[in-house]
């Protein structure tokens, strides 16, 4: 992780850090080695966690808004008062946002309103999770502000909604391949809210 490079893409983004505490998460890229696309089947996979990586720093921001800074992309902002999923923001970053931050909430977090910069090294469409670590990531600081356990098993499943390969690639970093993959059908975008 490139701290500094991070505190810059934070403070052109947000302002500066000041005595701001920061929020360190780090989400690794993976390889499936074998049984690629079989999870969804309720097959097992074998996968590896990769020396590529999203990395992020966040700060609490006092608002009812999660912004996000990603170095190469436009910055979004999520408002939280409505975590249903919208039609214009489908297959964006922002819907990614909206759809953890609403898995999040069901299992009993608090929205609050956070501020994260993000850098990445992984190739994205390069078929290393690219954007399984961003949601890894988001997931992570999610749990953290909003008040839940870090490493929750049902970080795995928060994730299924939002990417149709989300569940074997949240389980990987939330239990690592040792503990067995989920064996649940995942859905591909993001389910209607009701």
């Amino acid at each position: 992780m490139n701290k500094d490079k991070l505190v810059r893409l934070f403070e052109e983004s947000f302002g500066t850090v000041g005595v701001r505490n920061l929020l360190s998460v780090h989400a690794p890229g993976r390889s499936e080695i074998a049984g690629n696309h079989t999870d969804h089947e309720g097959g097992r996979v074998i996968a590896a966690a990769l020396d590529v990586a999203v990395d992020c720093i966040a700060a609490n921001n006092g608002t009812a808004t999660v912004r996000v800074a990603s170095e190469g992309y436009p910055q979004i902002e999520v408002d939280l008062d409505s975590l249903d999923s919208r039609d214009d923001e489908r297959g964006s970053t922002a819907a990614l946002v909206r759809g953890m931050a609403y898995e999040v909430a069901v299992r009993g977090g608090t929205p609050t309103g956070f501020d994260l910069a993000m850098t990445s090294t992984i190739p994205s469409g390069g078929g290393l999770s690219s954007s399984a670590a961003v949601e890894a990531a988001l997931g992570r600081a999610l749990e953290a502000f909003w008040g839940l356990e870090p490493a929750s098993p049902h970080r795995a499943r928060a994730g299924e909604p939002a990417h149709r390969e989300q569940l074997l690639r949240q389980a990987l970093r939330a239990h690592g391949p040792s503990r067995g993959m989920p064996r649940r059908p995942c859905v591909h975008g993001l389910r209607k809210r009701r």
